[in-house]
């Protein structure tokens, strides 16, 4: 078996707590040719030291120059993809917790497909499991049907390995959206996405992830929506056989968005179940999320308007 260049593209801010065994799980791998690529986002601890470290002490952690100013989550991961030199890119969360055989299974259940992930498992703060799997939660989506992930992603980028032919197939990530959400959708069409039905990485949920949010209820929900507008219509711009079914969604979600009731919505989701909401457990949830489509957002800030915000338009 041959053993490309597994580039693992760490991004750091602020992580001093968990970092260190992180980093340990990462240079503990048994696959024998990787590098470690890693993009520190202007942390104020002492994250960048134990880094500084590290790179001193094995040549395979390479630790790039900080940027000028903050990038945020997904500029962070996009700068860290650019600088790695693998065929084969890893990303990596600073606080979860990679098993040993994690790349080389990564690595050898690809195949010819463009994007493969695995199961994970969720631990609190101190690492202690919490008696769930992601996979307990939805049913984990994969192989070459976009359609699949126009409303819903199953695929974390903690526990993805992908060809680094993918940056260019997809190239930058819808604003207010997830990186591995868009490259998770690009990859069905570019060479098909593969799920491999074994737990390897420990996924750390705690209330100081980069990716938790201490806003308010409403500002979370807006953001979401406003994730929802526009990665809908990159979908809709993207070529390929579910391109006019990404543009009818995109109709009748905006078509959502301004009513009070929404029929077509409703209609559409009801008729595309199965589809767009492939990631539900039972038939049964698969009803329940097309059913909630049918309230329109507008009634939705009507009656709450403090809850619900419109989004902006320039």
């Amino acid at each position: 078996m041959s053993h490309p260049l597994v580039s693992i593209a760490l991004t750091t801010y602020n992580g001093e707590r968990y970092l260190a065994q992180q980093v340990d799980s990462l240079l503990a791998q048994d696959y024998p040719n990787f590098e470690i690529v890693v993009s520190d986002d202007g942390s104020s601890d002492s994250t960048l030291a134990l880094l500084e470290r590290y790179a001193e002490q094995d040549e395979r952690v390479r630790l790039l120059p900080q940027a000028k100013a903050r990038l945020g989550f997904n500029d962070n991961f996009a700068r860290c993809f650019a600088a790695c030199r693998g065929e084969l890119i890893s990303p990596c969360d600073q606080d979860d917790y990679w098993y040993p055989t994690k790349t080389s299974r990564l690595v050898e259940g690809l195949g010819d497909a463009m994007a493969i992930y695995c199961n994970s498992r969720y631990v609190d703060s101190v690492g202690r499991p919490l008696g769930v799997l992601m996979s307990d939660l939805y049913t984990m989506l994969y192989g070459s049907d976009q359609r699949v992930f126009m409303l819903r992603n199953t695929v974390s980028g903690h526990a993805m390995l992908f060809r680094r032919t993918l940056l260019s197939a997809a190239g930058a990530t819808p604003v207010s959206s997830y990186f591995d959400w868009w490259l998770a959708f690009v990859a069905c069409r570019t060479g098909g996405l593969v799920y491999l039905e074994v737990t390897l990485i420990d996924y750390r949920r705690h209330t100081d992830a980069v990716t938790s949010s201490a806003a308010p209820f409403a500002q979370r929900k807006l953001r979401k929506l406003q994730g929802h507008e526009e990665r809908l219509k990159a979908m809709a711009a993207c070529p390929g056989s579910a391109q006019d079914f990404a543009k009818a969604l995109e109709k009748h979600w905006h078509s959502w968005y301004e009513s009070w009731i929404a029929w077509s919505m409703f209609i559409f989701a009801f008729k595309h179940r199965t589809i767009l909401f492939k990631y539900s457990k039972t038939r049964l949830e698969a009803l329940r999320e097309a059913s909630i489509h049918l309230i329109g957002h507008r009634l939705k800030r009507a009656i709450y308007p403090k809850h619900y915000l419109p989004l902006s338009r320039t």
